[in-house]
């Protein structure tokens, strides 16, 4: 099945009458590896890809589902049950990058960089594979991406996106990846930075990208907190969307839920993604550091600096410059 096709069939399942059927799993080729790694998320060489258990998040029917309310976790056991399957909801990664870090580390190609340059005088840059006008004819599909929390178009899974779609043989898609402010190389040009509320700054490029390729299907791929904002601009803009579909990848529908795991005391939060995002977070800091202390939100180069934890990195900075007083107010109006 073409990639194409596959995001079809994602936007035929958006009206929620998704097929109960089993994701086909291939066995791993090494039955060795199965019974070797100590990953608590693997069972039989398989990752887990089930929503957790306690997850509450409220979700919004669609016309097809009537006005009822409920959690997601109940939306996808009524409609989509082998998605939370234990048995079901699994994948099986190459046993030669296992683990997601591995895979951080593998993958390299070249983009084409644009830099859109906003209503309000900002700029994102878009990084486009192989290119805005590759295989000829305008009416060429076009994925608009969308990353994690400081990240960009070389995080590895945004790569292999990128090369799947634009390498497949039956329908090759081009491929755009939107960096967002201050992000991958992208320096500010005003005072505003990216957050996990606003999603005006996504619907300005769709909106430039449908305008200047009309004759093309533009579909939506959002990881992480990409993911987050995308589902939340298609919830905003409702019948209106100009996307033809949209895939979120890892979505955390829920983000009061992934703070609190985030800020959970484990080997892995303390030692590792903890001290990489806020590194992340400094690092960008640092290279737009001119433009940001220059206006009113009262920031101090020096404590900014000395933020020695996320959740000092969350109160002086990232609260202030998206002009909330709370993690919760933040969180919530995220959702």
């Amino acid at each position: 099945m073409s990639v194409l096709s596959t995001v079809r069939s994602n936007a035929r399942q958006t009206k929620l009458k998704w097929p109960d059927t089993a994701m086909a799993l291939r066995p791993l080729p090494l039955p060795w590896l199965q019974s070797t790694l100590p990953n608590r998320f693997a069972k039989g060489g398989s990752i887990r890809l089930i929503m957790a258990e306690n997850s509450a998040v409220e979700y919004g029917c669609a016309k097809s589902v009537g006005s009822r309310a409920g959690s997601m976790r109940q939306l996808l056991n009524t409609y989509c049950p082998s998605l939370v399957d234990k048995r079901l909801a699994r994948m099986v990664p190459t046993p030669f990058l296992y683990t997601c870090m591995m895979q951080s580390l593998f993958s390299n190609i070249k983009y084409n960089r644009e830099l859109f340059v906003l209503s309000d005088g900002g700029t994102v840059s878009l990084d486009w594979y192989p290119g805005p006008d590759s295989f000829g004819g305008r009416s060429t599909p076009i994925v608009v991406a969308m990353t994690g929390i400081a990240g960009g178009s070389k995080e590895y899974h945004v790569r292999c996106v990128a090369k799947r779609v634009a390498c497949d043989r039956a329908t090759p898609c081009r491929f755009v990846c939107m960096n967002f402010r201050g992000c991958a190389r992208t320096l500010l040009t005003n005072r505003r930075q990216n957050d996990a509320v606003n999603t005006s700054d996504y619907r300005e490029v769709v909106n430039s990208i449908c305008e200047r390729f009309p004759e093309a299907p533009v579909f939506g791929v959002g990881f992480s907190l990409g993911a987050s904002l995308l589902t939340k601009y298609l919830g905003e803009e409702g019948d209106t969307c100009k996307l033809t579909a949209a895939i979120a990848i890892s979505c955390p529908f829920d983000l009061t839920v992934v703070r609190r795991m985030f800020n959970a005391k484990t080997i892995l939060n303390t030692y590792l993604f903890k001290p990489l995002i806020r590194r992340a977070l400094l690092r960008q800091f640092e290279r737009n550091k001119d433009v940001i202390l220059s206006g009113d939100q009262g920031f101090d180069a020096d404590t900014i600096r000395n933020c020695q934890s996320m959740a000092d990195v969350e109160r002086i900075f990232i609260l202030k410059d998206a002009g909330f007083k709370t993690s919760d107010e933040y969180y919530n109006a995220a959702c």
